[in-house]
């Protein structure tokens, strides 16, 4: 979901600042990196370790994240350039989808009745389930499971480096997506993915698809 359908990572950025600076931290450089592919409890847990002197307990520093992204996922989701017209095309297809994403699943359906688009997904996975985050694969192993479809059979649109090796370990193609990362980080995805799309409109011109 963030950061591959939609362009969500900024606000996660945003709402950590504040967060932390409730209690007089600043964020620390790179700190987005550290949180990628963590589930919202392993990020609260994370959260207790690098910060003990936040006066919450993880189940009160999640409500408190839940409470401060709910108004953008329900106001402001908007799908990537090019998503709603592949999600059409694998319909019109009939190709089995599904979304395994470490958030919340609440956001998550805030996210998919704001953009329309709930009705292609057969399967959701969520941080919710508490199953081990990405790089691990059981995330995408459980919706390939629910899906009905062997991992060897399916393909993975991932936006961070633990998603693509997430998927890799499932035994899985992927994609990386762009989102706004630098070269460097464009090359690592590079390596780790079967294919690099700066847009989904690419996946209708194979030819330059890199």
């Amino acid at each position: 979901l963030d950061g591959t359908l939609i362009d969500s990572m900024s606000m996660w950025e945003s709402i950590d600042r504040e967060y932390l600076g409730r209690f007089g931290i600043p964020l620390p450089e790179g700190f987005q990196q550290e949180l990628n592919g963590l589930s919202v409890h392993e990020t609260a847990v994370y959260y207790r370790k690098r910060f003990p002197s936040i006066p919450q307990t993880e189940e009160e520093m999640i409500a408190s994240w839940m409470a401060m992204a709910e108004g953008w996922y329900k106001e402001s989701a908007a799908p990537k350039p090019g998503a709603v017209r592949l999600l059409e095309h694998l319909s019109l297809h009939a190709v089995p989808m599904a979304i395994a994403t470490s958030n919340a699943r609440v956001l998550l359906l805030h996210a998919l009745d704001r953009m329309g688009i709930r009705r292609y997904f057969k399967a959701l996975r969520t941080g919710d389930e508490k199953l081990p985050g990405k790089p691990a694969p059981d995330i995408y192993l459980a919706a390939a499971k629910d899906l009905g479809v062997s991992p060897e059979k399916c393909l993975v649109f991932e936006d961070i480096p633990g998603g693509l090796l997430a998927g890799k370990r499932a035994g899985m193609r992927t994609i990386a997506v762009y989102d706004g990362e630098d070269e460097t980080a464009a090359l690592k995805k590079r390596e780790l993915a079967d294919a690099y799309l700066d847009h989904f409109g690419q996946l209708f011109d194979p030819d330059i698809i890199s």
